[in-house]
């Protein structure tokens, strides 16, 4: 039955069509950014690109109003040349304004590959801005991989051959989702959050193994659609290195975006931060043993995660969690600090192999067992597993 909404939605299509040139040529098209955050350390550790159309005469229109159209119109490129032309502008004007680098990360259609060719276009971004290739990601929907898959895999090789990180986009929204993990080469899995929709035993089982599975196969992990503070300390118990959603921010112009970040206090990793966070990233919390990591600037070592085997361990000796533990760490006598930065040098000193020391604490003897997991000079991730040795002896 023909209705007056339908009548609208035909009405915006046609104009879609026939003013994408004059969207694009007057700004009308707007870039939103949105925050993603390293559940770690609770840093800004990129944002997303996302396009926005303001228009003079049907005023904000929704982005299922207008991008669906320009891809079944193959217009989609006009739209996507021009959210990568922003985002290399983007990134200029943070490095000109002295600021911390946010890394952008920009989602690139399937009939893209079918109308232009995406890696030149980027390459002529970032010539064009003298920007790093890390600055920018490239996202790929599950989808796209339905149709043209031989040329999509051989566009991914590119992209990774030619420096730049490619992610997969809304994993197990689609039906082949094992399959493209199988066979494309992807940098980093962003896990479609309708998993958590209903957040109940059988969902969190979900998730836990696909980023178990994703450590597995060298893959990092990022959560989309985050909305809650229990969606954020369950992904965050599991080892999901980033998280992306309303919890921390709606898509928003960057200006709105440095406010908001000031406002909740999300300072952006450095650029070394990243590098060294991302080889620990993969590193399996999820085991039976007490692990923990800790952040160490060679000074000062701070307790940044526990598993829950750690945990218990912890509370079993009168330590009720993480921040009691950095207060200790931070309140120890100049002395058992010097044993514990002793320690910590030593463990960075053997590298990869793990390095025992017995401490006492309370009246418990505790065992630890270190290793570094990744690090430059100057700041090292520390994985520690512990064991109360008291409690083993009294056991027996």
């Amino acid at each position: 039955m023909f209705s007056e909404h339908l009548r609208q939605e035909l009405e915006i299509r046609s104009y879609v069509i026939s003013h994408i040139d004059e969207a694009v040529e007057n700004g009308y098209i707007e870039i939103y950014y949105q925050p993603v955050v390293r559940t770690l350390t609770g840093k800004l550790a990129g944002m997303e690109a996302l396009a926005r159309w303001r228009d003079p005469v049907y005023g904000f229109l929704r982005p299922d109003q207008f991008i669906p159209v320009l891809e079944e119109e193959r217009l989609i490129d006009k739209l996507d040349r021009y959210v990568i032309r922003e985002c290399g502008r983007q990134l200029r004007r943070q490095i000109d304004a002295h600021r911390p680098i946010v890394p952008i990360s920009f989602n690139v259609s399937r009939m893209d590959f079918q109308l232009m060719d995406v890696l030149s276009e980027i390459e002529a971004v970032v010539r064009e801005n003298e920007l790093p290739r890390d600055y920018l990601r490239i996202e790929i929907t599950e989808t796209a991989m339905v149709q043209d898959s031989d040329k999509i895999l051989k566009m991914i090789d590119r992209f990774r051959g030619n420096g730049y990180s490619v992610w997969l986009d809304d994993f197990g929204s689609g039906y082949s989702s094992l399959n493209v993990l199988k066979d494309y080469h992807f940098d980093e899995l962003k896990i479609d959050m309708e998993f958590l929709r209903a957040f109940n035993d059988t969902s969190r089982k979900i998730i836990t193994s696909v980023v178990m599975m994703a450590k597995a196969i060298g893959i990092h992990t990022l959560a989309e659609g985050v909305e809650t503070r229990e969606q954020v300390r369950f992904l965050r118990s599991i080892g999901c290195e980033k998280i992306q959603g309303y919890h921390y921010g709606r898509p928003m112009p960057y200006d709105e975006l440095l406010v908001h970040c000031q406002e909740r206090h999300l300072r952006a990793e450095t650029r070394e931060e990243a590098r060294i966070y991302e080889k620990a990233g993969l590193f399996n919390v999820i085991m039976a043993s007490p692990v923990a990591l800790f952040l160490d600037d060679g000074r000062n070592l701070y307790m940044a995660y526990e598993n829950d085997a750690y945990r218990k361990v912890m509370k079993g000796v009168g330590i009720s969690g993480r921040r009691a533990v950095n207060w200790i760490i931070h309140s120890l006598d100049d002395a058992r600090k010097e044993r514990l930065r002793a320690y910590a040098d030593r463990v960075t000193r053997n590298r990869p192999c793990k390095v025992s020391e017995t401490f006492l604490l309370d009246g418990r003897r505790l065992r630890v067992r270190a290793k570094t997991l990744a690090g430059l000079p100057g700041f090292h991730i520390h994985m520690a597993e512990i064991v109360d040795l008291t409690r083993d002896a009294d056991s027996l």
